[in-house]
């Protein structure tokens, strides 16, 4: 194919800005202004156009079928290409995407500190010049075009230097997770979707006067503490991460809170509504949903962004966050397919919770699911002490928790933290200690194989600093500072190094230190050998005609299918995601799902 690198400069100020404005409504926002395009076809000397006669009349003569488009943010550029321009190109890079599948943990990913690394050049600093400025006079323009054809040159050697070290399969994921993104396939039922706003709002209304406190007083750092002293409640404190110094403890996820509500159970209406007040995502993200569906083209991209986590899972982004819309929501049902399409969902039924199990030879839980056994069932009738027969669905989802909570060494107060911030998208769960301590030792007492792998691979660290060290087992490969994915992949630990407080490596923000044992390094595994598998399902299911994949969310696949084809692209999405890959044959998977006008599933 050829390589197209594009580079657009647009019109930006102080109030409007991607720091601001995410890329989906920044573009359609009515201030949008393209200032021109730097534009590289394969090796050629990089262009810079600025006349819309001449970006036109490049683009008409691109075979985009047959093009690859490369940008340093596809995820913005692409969507300007396909938005503005109406074109789609027929396979996608992304120099950011590259930089966090390819290099180390913890580097910044900016194009300013990649590029010099390696080794092609530094960034200019000429773009300050134009801000805020809506007609650029031809000085400008030009010193634009310059800081433009440097910017795209980057661009290009990034993608030059790093594509050939990702698989084929991954190159094709890559592509489809960047498609999803910058080309908009389904629609928004806006009303549905206000309905939604109308009906969070007024949960936070009631929130609020249930506590008998207004959402500013809830929010506010010197009222808040002094309410709670007036009920002979002394706020809870923890110590800073940042500063170090002595300060509130009123995150939902702070153990000290958390404590708090547990020993003050006559006050809950205050502290849901505190807890309201500490985060209005619900109505942002809501709010951002109905604004993409009444402006512009008012279709939907999907951004994921590739490799978004450090196992390889992709997360969310445009401040959309389509990675974690609850199962069953509102807000999930307000996205909808076009016109003689449906959405065609298969979830991966408890593939971590297999892997696991696959991979530290748990054998009873792998005969429970060849058994045809549920096994979130098994693990609530083992905890509870009440017949599998018995087990209600509220039950059932106790088991769920155990299983995929308990899995990588999670302590009693992790475990309590993560059950009160409301763990995979439920409600919150209050435990005490004790009642915390009974579920994780439990668990540990009847998983004995797991807990033995959290062993085997605490041990493999001090191999992991070895210069030649290399151990295969079962799917991956142990070699010094990482681990060797099916798909040759790499899940890198660099800088890791062990002291008087235990494991680590440079993972962290700002090349900091994140801790590393072995349950971790257990999860680490589980989650990316799960998305490699998932990722060649993507791929197939992609290529195989009937539907295109539009999203991959944690364990499950989206796709857009013409009604005519929606039977058999949904049997053999069933049938793709059911059958074990080449490098783990005998683990058994399973998928289910459906389809629907919307995403429902």
């Amino acid at each position: 194919m050829d390589l197209l690198t594009g580079d657009a400069e647009t019109y930006y100020a102080s109030d409007y800005s991607l720091k601001k404005i995410p890329p989906i409504q920044y573009i359609r926002d009515k201030r949008f202004k393209l200032h021109g395009w730097g534009l590289k076809m394969n090796d050629d000397p990089t262009i810079w156009l600025h006349k819309p006669a001449d970006i036109k009349a490049f683009f008409r003569d691109v075979d985009w079928k047959n093009t690859l488009f490369n940008a340093f943010n596809t995820l913005f550029d692409g969507l300007i290409l396909y938005e503005i321009h109406g074109h789609e190109a027929g396979m996608y890079s992304d120099g950011l995407a590259l930089t966090r599948a390819l290099l180390p943990p913890g580097v910044d990913y900016h194009l300013k500190d990649v590029a010099p690394l390696l080794g092609l050049g530094e960034k200019g600093n000429e773009l300050s010049q134009t801000k805020g400025i809506v007609n650029l006079p031809p000085a400008l323009l030009k010193i634009l075009g310059g800081y433009c054809i440097q910017d795209t040159n980057l661009a290009h050697g990034i993608h030059r230097t790093l594509y050939p070290y990702l698989p084929e399969t991954e190159r094709k994921l890559l592509s489809i997770t960047t498609r999803g993104g910058v080309v908009g396939r389904l629609c928004i039922d806006v009303p549905r979707a206000a309905t939604e706003l109308a009906a969070v709002k007024q949960k936070r209304k009631a929130l609020f006067e249930a506590s008998g406190q207004t959402e500013k007083d809830l929010r506010s750092r010197t009222k808040f503490p002094a309410l709670l002293k007036s009920l002979d409640i002394e706020p809870p404190t923890k110590i800073s991460k940042t500063t170090g110094k002595e300060t509130y403890a009123f995150a939902k996820d702070d153990l000290e809170f958390l404590n708090l509500i547990m020993e003050h159970p006559e006050q809950r209406a205050l502290f849901d509504a505190k807890m309201a007040a500490s985060s209005s995502i619900e109505v942002s993200r809501t709010e951002r949903f109905i604004d993409i569906g009444s402006i512009g083209c008012k279709t939907l991209p999907m951004p994921y962004k590739y490799y978004g986590a450090h196992t390889g899972r992709r997360s969310g982004t445009g401040k959309l966050n389509v990675q974690n819309l609850k199962r069953g929501g509102e807000l999930r049902k307000s996205i909808i397919a076009p016109k003689g399409y449906k959405i065609v969902v298969a979830d991966s039924s408890g593939i971590e919770l297999r892997f696991n199990a696959w991979f530290s030879g748990q054998a009873d839980t792998i005969q429970l699911i060849l058994d045809g056994k549920d096994v979130y069932i098994a693990a609530a009738s083992k905890a509870l002490g009440i017949p599998y027969e018995s087990i209600t669905p509220d039950q059932r989802q106790l088991g769920k928790i155990l299983e995929l909570a308990l899995g990588y060494n999670m302590g009693v107060q992790t475990f309590r933290r993560q059950l009160a911030v409301g763990i995979l998208g439920l409600d919150p769960i209050y435990l005490s200690e004790y009642e915390a301590a009974q579920y994780v030792y439990g668990y540990r007492n009847t998983h004995t194989a797991i807990v033995d792998m959290w062993k085997q691979l605490q041990n493999r660290l001090p191999w992991m600093l070895e210069d030649n060290y290399s151990d295969p087992y079962k799917c991956v490969t142990f070699v010094k500072e990482g681990i060797v994915l099916p798909n040759t992949m790499l899940l890198q630990y660099p800088g890791l190094t062990v002291d008087e407080n235990g494991w680590s490596y440079k993972g962290g923000k700002n090349n900091s230190y994140k801790g590393l044992y072995g349950g971790i390094l257990l999860e680490n595994i589980t989650q990316a050998i799960a998305n490699v598998a998932i990722t060649e399902q993507a791929v197939i299911i992609d290529e195989h005609g009937l539907g295109e994949v539009v999203g991959s969310t944690h364990d499950e696949i989206i796709a857009l299918a013409p009604d005519k084809d929606v039977e058999e692209c949904f049997a053999h999405m069933v049938q793709t995601m059911s059958t074990p890959p080449a490098w783990a044959p005998d683990i058994p998977l399973n998928a289910e799902g459906g389809w629907a006008t919307n995403y429902s599933k």
